[in-house]
């Protein structure tokens, strides 16, 4: 009998996921492409169905690591890198469009309201999850 070491099990259900998500994407845009769109969602919304069920049940329901310690790390170095880059970006940005509307250069439109409000959740979300990590620890 042959034993298969967890992370090894592991990269093959994320390739797994992967190819999923791939699928659901790929179908996405091609029914969007060929004017069948709706066909293309209910494939997207399946395979992303699908891999959101085999990602938690994996996760939480078996023994089988997806990651290994150095994925993590890059993962999280990845994540930290993306969430500054677009965080100080985004907060430049919007001090400048407020700026230019607080000199009558700029209306700010519905578009660019929604943005800010998506932007101001994602901080705010962000931040409330890094003070429940730093006081629990």
């Amino acid at each position: 009998m042959t034993t298969t070491r967890p992370i090894q099990s592991g990269r093959r259900y994320r390739r797994i996921i992967y190819a999923l998500i791939g699928v659901g994407i790929a179908s996405l845009l091609g029914g969007m492409f060929l004017d069948y769109s709706l066909a293309g969602l209910v494939v997207y919304a399946v395979t992303a169905v699908g891999a959101l069920a085999l990602t938690l049940f994996l996760q939480f329901g078996s023994e089988i690591e997806l990651q290994d310690e150095r994925e993590r790390e890059i993962g999280r170095r990845a994540s930290d890198v993306t969430f500054q880059l677009f965080g100080y970006l985004g907060l430049v940005v919007f001090v400048a469009m407020f700026l230019l509307e607080a000199t009558s250069q700029y209306t700010m439109t519905a578009r660019a309201e929604t943005l800010l409000y998506a932007y101001a959740v994602i901080c705010l979300t962000w931040g409330g999850i890094y003070v429940v990590f730093r006081y629990r620890s």
